[in-house]
C-alpha cells in the first residue's frame, strides 16, 4: 500500500516508479478516485458544520427560514453520504492493489 500524501505531493514521480513496478497498475485512476474521495469528504464536513450551525441557531427558536435551510443542507448532506458510500470501496480496492514503490 502506497503512502497518499506521497502520491498527491509527488505524483509524476509515483508513477513513474509505479509503472515500473507493475505496468498494468492504473495509477492514474487511483489518483482520481482519491481526489473525489478528498473533495467528497471536504464537502460532508462542510455540510455538517452548518447542520451544526443551524441547530445552534434552532435552539434561539426554530424559524421557518432555519427549518428549511436545515432541510436542504440535509439533503444535500445525505446525496453527498451516499455519493461517498458509492465510491469509497473502488478508491480502497484500488489503494490496497496499489503495487510498493520499488527502492
Amino acid at each position: 500500500m502506497i503512502d497518499l500524501s506521497l502520491l498527491r505531493s509527488n505524483s509524476a514521480e509515483i508513477i513513474s516508479q509505479l509503472k515500473k513496478k507493475d505496468p498494468n497498475y492504473d495509477v492514474q485512476l487511483l489518483i482520481d478516485l482519491d481526489k473525489q474521495v478528498h473533495v467528497l469528504r471536504m464537502e460532508i464536513e462542510s455540510l455538517s458544520h452548518q447542520k451544526n450551525a443551524l441547530a445552534e441557531q434552532g435552539k434561539k427558536g426554530i424559524t421557518p427560514e432555519i427549518r428549511e435551510k436545515s432541510i436542504a443542507v440535509g439533503k444535500k448532506l445525505k446525496e453527498k453520504e451516499t455519493e461517498l458510500e458509492r465510491i469509497e470501496p473502488s478508491f480502497r480496492f484500488a489503494w490496497l492493489c496499489a503495487p510498493n514503490i520499488p527502492d
